[in-house]
């Protein structure tokens, strides 16, 4: 390992709180894994992948240790992972022509963590830094106007389309109907018993009831609220 190792490795271990701060030596044994390690110096070569992200679970009241880093060349690889229960550590490299420099490495790695809602993250990076950056940007070099303009726009796109997918993960979080404390399985044994046990019927009569002035409310409110709009629209005219 070479200083740019051990620069990782304190990155890491900061991060993820590994074994306490200021003690990367903690994480030598998994950065010299093979597959860390065969990782690694991919990303600091020439022509290697621009990004690696070091993620690990939530812990539940215990400490982090090393055992529990895993590593990816891209987040499409987390398809499936509840991203709220995961912590990302992420660097970044802005030129792969050419290997990153044993004395400027600092210069040549960007990093930052992901530790909350990775949609909600992206786009309060986005929205409070990048884009208020590239708009109050004096010198774009040789980029004509035209592209200029393109890539702000394209970053205000990509900006509402991720707000728009953060509102959506909320809300699909928000039940708005109440669920049943008896769930009862898609077994057919299951089922019969069920239908027998009074308990349940009664409850489950009670949650449909429940449903129905709930759906009832929701209608009665949007009928409201078109009734008010169309009240407005005749008013203007």
């Amino acid at each position: 390992m070479d200083e740019r190792h051990w620069w990782l490795a304190a990155k890491i271990q900061e991060s993820f709180g590994i074994g306490g701060y200021d003690n990367p030596t903690l994480l030598e044994d998994f950065m010299c894994q093979d597959d860390t390690m065969n990782a690694v110096n991919n990303f600091l070569s020439v022509n290697g992948p621009c990004r690696i992200f070091f993620y690990c679970a939530k812990p539940e009241n215990t400490e982090l240790s090393a055992r529990s880093l895993q590593f990816t060349d891209s987040l499409s690889k987390l398809r499936g992972i509840n991203l709220d229960k995961v912590y990302i550590l992420y660097f970044l490299r802005r030129d792969t022509q050419k290997e990153v420099d044993l004395t400027h490495f600092e210069k040549d790695i960007l990093s930052g963590e992901i530790k909350k809602n990775a949609i909600e993250h992206v786009t309060a990076l986005l929205g409070d830094i990048y884009l208020p950056a590239l708009k109050n940007q004096k010198d774009w070099g040789q980029c004509a106007e035209e592209n200029k303009l393109s890539c702000i726009h394209t970053l205000e796109r990509l900006s509402l389309n991720l707000a728009e997918s953060a509102s959506s993960v909320q809300a699909a979080k928000q039940q708005m109907l109440r669920q049943p404390d008896s769930i009862i399985s898609n077994d057919f044994k299951q089922h019969r018993l069920a239908a027998a046990d009074s308990a349940i019927i009664s409850e489950y009569e009670e949650l449909v009831s429940d449903w129905m002035n709930t759906i009832e409310n929701i209608l009665m409110d949007s009928s409201d609220e078109r009734w008010v709009t169309h009240i407005m629209t005749d008013t203007r005219t």
